[in-house]
Order: C-alpha cells, then structure tokens, then sequence
C-alpha cells in the first residue's frame, strides 16, 4: 500500500472522528434541555466511546499498512537472497558421477 493510498483511506476514519468531536460538543447542551440528561447523555456517551475507539484503529491501521510494507520488503530480500545461496551452491557443487554399467 502506497503512502497516498493509506492518505486516502485515512480521510473517512478522519471525517467520522471529525464529525464524532462535533457532536460530542453539541451534545451536553442538549442534555441541559432535558431532565436527567436522558437520550442526550446515551448519546454523548455512544461519542465518547465512539472518538476513543478511533483513537486506537487509525493509529493501528497505519501501523498495519507500515507492517505490511515491512514484510513484502523483507520477503522480497529473502527471495533474492536464496536466490543467490541456491545459485552459489549449485557452481560450488561438484558434479555427481553417475553409474556406469559394468563391463
């Protein structure tokens, strides 16, 4: 995944945090509306958990992308090296004799 890839998916976890901070501004106001807080302090609550929720996955899914680019790297090196190992074996092997009927 390219750095502009994970950019771009980063812009929906970006607007639903956005958006959850922007409610969870509003949303003790309207609890000073109502008696007990009611569905206002559900909701509030629902947002709060809501942006610490996102507080952990974006910083997790972009660890996983840096991981994932990781790992195709060093997969990448590890062929390439028993490429070499297998190549570098084969000239250092001396041939097998093979069986020869007898006379």
């Amino acid at each position: 995944m390219s750095d502009a890839e994970i950019g771009a998916a980063g812009l929906p976890w970006e607007s639903l945090a956005q958006s959850a901070v922007a409610f969870a501004a509003v949303v003790p106001e309207l609890a000073l509306f109502t008696q007990g807080g009611g569905i206002a302090a559900g909701i509030s609550t629902a947002l709060y958990t809501t942006q610490m929720g996102l507080a952990v996955a974006i910083p997790g899914y972009l660890a996983k992308g840096v991981l994932d680019r990781r790992q195709a790297q060093l997969e990448m090196d590890l062929a390439q090296l028993k490429d070499i190992l297998v190549a570098s074996a084969n000239r250092a092997a001396p041939a097998i004799p093979t069986a020869q009927p007898a006379s």
